[in-house]
Formats: structure tokens, sequence, C-alpha cells
């Protein structure tokens, strides 16, 4: 019965000689590239989660509008009349001079 035992031991572990054959043995290489690529999947999907991208884009726009109509005031268009209840003075700067009473 010595040799049907042994006969059986040898049969298991050819078997798993050959599974660990098929399964791929990756090099250093291969996984750095694996790697990187979950790394740029992993960034891709923080980005989506994120709505940072979709605030800079509004805000970009908005200065865009903003910058065309400050070009369009300058080029040329009628400014705004001044309302006749308000006065506008100016500050003076410097030295201010006073009467002095005698």
């Amino acid at each position: 019965m010595g040799k049907y035992t042994e006969k059986k031991k040898v049969k298991e572990a050819l078997k798993k000689a050959k599974e660990l054959e098929k399964e791929h043995i990756m090099t250093p290489k291969q996984e750095l590239g694996v790697q990187k690529e979950a790394a740029t999947l992993s960034e891709k999907l923080q980005n989506l989660l994120k709505p940072a991208w979709f605030i800079k884009d509004v805000h970009k726009k908005k200065a865009v509008k903003k910058a065309k109509k400050k070009a369009k005031k300058k080029s040329g268009q009628k400014k705004k009349k001044k309302r006749a209840g308000k006065k506008t003075h100016k500050k003076k700067v410097g030295k201010q001079t006073t009467k002095k009473k005698k």
C-alpha cells in the first residue's frame, strides 16, 4: 500500500506545480506599470468626485465676461450721466491753507 499513497502524493504535487506554472508572476517593471495605471485612475476618479474643476471653469468664464464688458466700455460706449442731486468733490491733496485771524 505504500506505493499507492506515494503515487497519489506525486500526482497531487504535479497538479500543484502545474497550477503554479499557470499563475503569472509579474516582474518589477510590470508591477510599476500597473501601479501607475492605478494612480492615474484614482486621480481621475477623485477629480470627478470633487467639484473643483467645475468651480474653476465657472470663475474663468465670469472673469472673461467681466473683461469683455470693460473692453466694450473703453471702446467708445456712452458714459453714464451723473445724477443731478449728487455733488462730487475732489479731495485736496497736500497742505491746506487757512487764514489766520488777527
